[in-house]
């Protein structure tokens, strides 16, 4: 029987090493050609194995994370968004100051810093779309049920309005971002809280017409569905955004434009 070759699927770059994957794995090269058999087993590039290890546990989670939440990536965010959330999950691995490298933690409170006001949409950002000055989003004491409360503000004077668009609608979204760390026996990183991490609640305003104030606060309401307090070994990461719709003989149809969304912060 003929052998199945192999799927290679491009990943990403950062400087001059493009990571791929293959048979379910990730791997490196350099650019300007290099082996993978010689990636794998000279003892010179031990180093570009440690990156491709971490560098595969930051596409992994990221992919994790991503699940549910792709539709608002993708209606909301560009289209550069999840290898950009990879980046992002790789400097959370590279802050951590345990473990050997290859196998650095990817803690998430610890290093939520480096999530917190993610741009989803580069050529349209959420401050740009909704330019309100409003808290945070809050959460109760289990970190379950979140909370965001938008002030009373002017549909046209306090947003970006695109052309023809006719209606706003405000988005919370909230998803459990669990720790994620190596484990020797199994040579790969591993959910820490594989359940809680597919948890993820999203909360849609009423589409609210253009051309006056809103006329009270508008407060978007997430549940988790939780039963107790969250433990300290997950985050729960939320996003604020924006789209817009046009009404056609009374029909609403979402509008392609102005749409953006932020990853705000991380509880």
């Amino acid at each position: 029987m003929a052998k199945q070759e192999s799927i290679i699927e491009f990943v990403g770059t950062i400087g001059k090493m493009t990571f791929y994957k293959s048979d379910g794995k990730y791997y490196v090269k350099k650019k300007g050609g290099m082996s993978r058999e010689r990636i794998l087993n000279d003892p010179e590039l031990g180093r570009i194995r440690e990156n491709m290890s971490e560098f595969g546990g930051a596409a992994q989670l990221a992919g994790i994370f991503r699940q549910g939440l792709s539709p608002l990536f993708q209606a909301l965010g560009d289209r550069k968004v999840s290898s950009r959330f990879t980046g992002l999950l790789r400097k959370v691995n590279g802050a951590a100051s345990e473990g050997k490298r290859g196998q650095r933690p990817f803690h998430i409170l610890a290093n939520k810093r480096f999530l917190e006001r993610f741009e989803c949409n580069r050529t349209q950002k959420f401050g740009e779309s909704f330019r309100v000055i409003v808290d945070d989003p809050v959460a109760d004491a289990n970190r379950g049920v979140v909370t965001w409360t938008v002030p009373d503000f002017h549909t046209e004077k306090d947003l970006y309005i695109p052309k023809g668009a006719t209606h706003v609608q405000l988005i919370l979204a909230s998803k459990v971002l669990s720790d994620y760390e190596y484990n020797e026996n199994d040579k790969g990183f591993a959910l820490v809280e594989p359940e809680l991490a597919k948890k993820l609640a999203v909360d849609y305003s009423a589409p609210m017409a253009i051309g006056d104030m809103v006329g009270g606060d508008t407060v978007l309401s997430t549940d988790l569905g939780l039963t107790e307090a969250l433990p300290d070994t997950v985050g729960v990461v939320n996003f604020v955004g924006i789209q817009f719709y046009q009404e056609v003989h009374g029909e609403l149809s979402l509008f392609q434009g102005g749409q953006a969304m932020q990853l705000i912060n991380v509880v």
